[in-house]
């Protein structure tokens, strides 16, 4: 069902992809190309002012091998935007009838991009758990929830999907395996011990342009893929353009709603998948690319597990990794994005 919509994304013309621009524009709300206004406040010195923070996830006895989880997602940073809102969001939820714990991370982006996110952050576990085949078949539970909630949004005329949408990043934890759905930049990694080390396991792959797979299907969507270069020598990523217009210019090859980028090729399909749990894994970390930007997966997992082995404790290898986050960002950006960590403690069964 999904990728039948995302080949009929790809299908309509980039006139049509045009003429929603031109509207946006008549209505007051003009594109906004990403990552842009950033680049251009780099060189700011001004201090971030109650960037705040608020636990949204604070579970004891998560469920499966799920032992211990907190999450948080925190407001970033733009000295151009003092009344900025965050656009992550963060869901837990344990399904006591399956004994699945149940994560979910999402990023919006653009100007609607938190309707989005909120949207999925309001409706997606409460629905997939729901669905007939979530105790049997949670991959086919997924694909057609997340589809549904989709459509559902781009048809609700009080969510602008032109310019905006979010990534979706989900893990569901089942007694000794851990599943996973994937669209966009988000990330789900495990800590695992390895030769005497914890060492990252990333279980999700980031959705980019760039990547052959993903270029050659934007391309032969009509659209085109390419990085700015700026005065200052600044190169940004490679970004989504339309044929014969420089929008949207999103920097990931798959999201949820963006309507205008799905015209040439960016699509929806999640990647999904399942691994089998041991003890020799004793974390997952979920989050947004506020921490993936300019933290590898090696140095989170690392810095989680010095600090867990120190406190024992879910919230503070987040609260470490949140500041640690807003740290790098302000040292490379003047800047810090909206951040959303979540770091389950694993307790998983021996084999039988």
């Amino acid at each position: 069902m999904a990728a039948a919509a995302s080949l009929r994304r790809c299908a309509l013309p980039a006139a049509a992809a045009l003429a929603a621009q031109q509207q946006h524009a008549r209505q007051g709300k003009p594109a906004r190309t990403e990552g842009s206004a950033l680049l251009q406040w780099r060189s700011s010195r001004v201090a971030p002012q109650g960037v705040d923070g608020r636990p949204v996830a604070d579970v004891r006895e998560g469920g499966g091998a799920v032992s211990r989880l907190y999450g948080v997602s925190r407001r970033g940073y733009a000295p151009y935007d003092r009344a900025k809102r965050n656009q992550d969001a963060l869901r837990v939820l344990k399904d006591e009838r399956t004994d699945t714990q149940a994560i979910l991370v999402l990023d919006g982006h653009g100007e609607y991009g938190e309707d989005v996110s909120r949207r999925f952050a309001d409706k997606f576990l409460e629905a997939v758990t729901a669905h007939p085949s979530w105790a049997t078949d949670i991959e086919r539970a997924c694909r057609e929830e997340l589809a549904r909630l989709e459509g559902e949004i781009l048809g609700d005329s009080s969510i602008d999907c032109a310019f905006s949408g979010t990534t979706v990043a989900f893990a569901a934890v089942r007694r000794n395996e851990v599943f996973w759905c994937n669209v966009g930049d988000s990330r789900i990694t495990l800590g695992t011990e390895r030769d005497g080390a914890i060492r990252a396991e990333p279980l999700t792959t980031d959705h980019k342009p760039e990547t052959p797979e993903e270029k050659t299907r934007i391309e032969r969507c009509g659209g085109r893929v390419f990085a700015l270069a700026y005065d200052d020598g600044i190169v940004g990523p490679p970004r989504v353009w339309l044929p014969d217009a420089d929008v949207p210019g999103l920097a990931m090859s798959r999201s949820v709603g963006d309507q205008v980028a799905h015209a040439v090729g960016v699509s929806s399909e999640p990647d999904c998948g399942v691994r089998r749990l041991s003890p020799d894994d004793k974390f997952l970390v979920a989050a947004t690319d506020g921490l993936w930007e300019f933290l590898p997966n090696a140095e989170v997992v690392a810095r989680v597990a010095e600090v867990s082995s120190q406190s024992g404790s879910p919230r503070a290898c987040v609260d470490h990794l949140v500041r640690e986050a807003t740290a790098r960002w302000l040292a490379h950006e003047r800047v810090v994005d909206d951040t959303t960590v979540c770091v389950a403690f694993l307790e998983a069964s021996p084999p039988d």
